[in-house]
């Protein structure tokens, strides 16, 4: 129940960075991709002790056993990986022509 809870949370995140990016707010689109990051790495952990709890195969988070999940935790990282670099490039133009 955890696994979903953190799932969640990812999701939750990465939409408010969709509408922060959206609104040319880069700080805030940054500070919850990184938390976005943060969240997929304790889902990740939190599958694997369910993995390991319950006698399956842990190799590559379960692939072998469900291979839905791992690729949704890729999924969820390189968007969150994303708006992560989106938002740096944002901030970094925005400061860059307010210096002109």
């Amino acid at each position: 129940m955890e696994t979903v809870m953190w799932g969640t949370l990812v999701l939750f995140a990465l939409v408010l960075t969709g509408n922060f990016l959206y609104r040319k707010k880069p700080f805030p689109g940054g500070l919850t991709s990184a938390g976005a990051m943060v969240l997929i790495w304790l889902t990740g952990r939190s599958w694997l002790s369910m993995l390991i709890q319950s006698g399956k195969d842990t190799t590559l988070l379960g692939f072998y056993v469900y291979p839905a999940v791992p690729v949704i935790q890729l999924i969820l990282s390189v968007l969150a990986a994303g708006g992560m670099i989106v938002s740096a490039v944002m901030f970094l133009r925005r400061r860059h022509t307010n210096k002109e």
